[in-house]
């Protein structure tokens, strides 16, 4: 699958919605995280995980910043 979306997203935009938080480092040139309905980042991979919290839940950096941003450790 990764293959496939590098392959096309040479010539075209591509939009992945996924839960699999590290697809996102492999894929990814942008991200916009949501957070019900409302962006609450949107930039690149290096800047998404400067927001990590090391409070929040995750086995990495990604996947606290997301947690932080979205509110899963509230």
């Amino acid at each position: 699958m990764r293959e496939t979306i590098s392959e096309v997203s040479r010539s075209r935009i591509v939009l992945v919605a996924t839960h699999l938080v590290e697809d996102v480092r492999g894929l990814a040139d942008r991200v916009v995280v949501l957070d019900e309905g409302a962006v609450v980042f949107d930039g690149d991979v290096a800047s998404l995980e400067t927001h990590a919290d090391p409070d929040s839940p995750g086995d990495s950096d990604l996947e606290r910043a997301i947690a932080a941003l979205i509110g899963t450790s509230r």
